[in-house]
């Protein structure tokens, strides 16, 4: 009885640490319709989101969350989402950004790319591609290079 009682134990206790392992996205977007389709395309990928619809929701949050990424719209309600990440890497927080946004002139994209933005795409996105995006590894310094790794993805259904 012991003996299946410690089996039982380390079966829910790895589950519960692979469970918790997850990433951790946070959605920043005004539009209800592209969050739902983005914490759908989370989900299907076995990612945590959490949304908020504003800059400054985003910028309370961040001060006592950590997340793996952050996909972050241009167009807010309050501020847009370049003083968003201005104001995140003035305060250190390092967190990789995704640019999720409707602006597709180039000085947008090369604009939030040198404010510290990782990655810039342009709605309509492609959710598969969207998600094979966020499931690759982020980028990280090495060296004075940037090294990307393919982790794997999952297709959903629209």
């Amino acid at each position: 009885m012991f003996f299946i009682s410690c089996i039982e134990f380390y079966r829910n206790f790895y589950f519960w640490e692979v469970a918790s392992m997850a990433d951790k996205i946070l959605i920043v977007d005004d539009d209800p319709a592209i969050c739902k389709l983005l914490e759908k395309v989370m989900h299907s990928n076995e990612l945590e989101t959490t949304t908020v619809n504003c800059g400054m929701d985003a910028l309370s949050i961040l001060k006592n969350h950590t997340f793996d990424l952050i996909l972050m719209d241009i167009m807010l309600g309050d501020m847009e989402g370049f003083e968003v990440i201005k104001r995140l890497r003035n305060q250190g927080i390092s967190t990789p950004v995704m640019i999720v946004s409707g602006r597709n002139e180039d000085y947008d994209s090369l604009y939030g790319l040198s404010l510290g933005a990782d990655d810039y795409i342009t709605k309509p996105f492609r959710p598969l591609v969207l998600g094979a995006k966020v499931k690759a590894d982020p980028p990280q310094q090495e060296s004075g290079t940037r090294q990307f790794r393919y982790s794997g993805m999952r297709s959903i259904q629209l």
